[in-house]
């Protein structure tokens, strides 16, 4: 591998520091390809910034989970690509692509589980922390815009000092407000914008 393919390599990796050059040329000579793999994060550690306080002050801290990690030399804590996400200390990666396409044909919990072969417990700590993350991801809109509003029955679930307050008995899933119009114990508004592109 001296030739087309560690060229191809390189090249695919960018500049390469004369050190980082040395040590890639010394591991595909002795055929380690766990070093060859240490070269090549550390080469793509020179964009990364610490979740915790932003410096870009980073050396490689060997990995977890088979996460690469880092370590920050301002405020030394480590951290993985996943630090600071909503899907951080979530296992079974293997399944978040099966488990993505089942949100994204709306399937319930049982279906999901079915699909992904995990427990319902774990498809409903997914789907919350899944949701989150589109959430967190907010969307820019641009052009001709329309903004209304649309209102949400308010749900009390796990509330019932609320209920009691408000002198209504449970609800059952769905149903409907005891009052016509807007009202604080029956409604939430919720503004919804959305372009002529599709954006929302």
């Amino acid at each position: 591998m001296r030739n087309a393919d560690f060229r191809a390599l390189l090249d695919a990796l960018g500049d390469l520091t004369p050190r980082q050059r040395d040590a890639l040329v010394g591991a595909l000579d002795r055929g380690d390809s766990e070093a060859v793999r240490e070269v090549i994060m550390e080469r793509y550690a020179d964009g990364v910034r610490c979740p915790h306080c932003e410096a870009d002050r980073v050396i490689r801290w060997g990995q977890t989970s088979g996460l690469p990690r880092w370590r920050c030399k301002e405020c030394r804590r480590t951290f993985t690509p996943l630090t600071g996400t909503p899907v951080a200390h979530l296992r079974r990666r293997d399944r978040w692509a099966d488990y993505g396409e089942s949100l994204r044909r709306g399937e319930t919990l049982a279906e999901a589980v079915e699909r992904c072969g995990i427990h319902i417990n774990t498809a409903h700590r997914w789907r919350h922390r899944f949701l989150q993350g589109a959430a967190d991801s907010q969307a820019r809109l641009a052009g001709i815009a329309e903004a209304d509003e649309t209102f949400l029955l308010r749900s009390a679930k796990g509330q019932p000092e609320v209920l009691q307050q408000w002198g209504r008995p449970a609800r059952k899933r769905g149903g409907m407000a005891r009052v016509a119009g807007r009202s604080h114990q029956e409604r939430i508004g919720v503004w919804i914008a959305r372009d002529r592109s599709g954006g929302t």
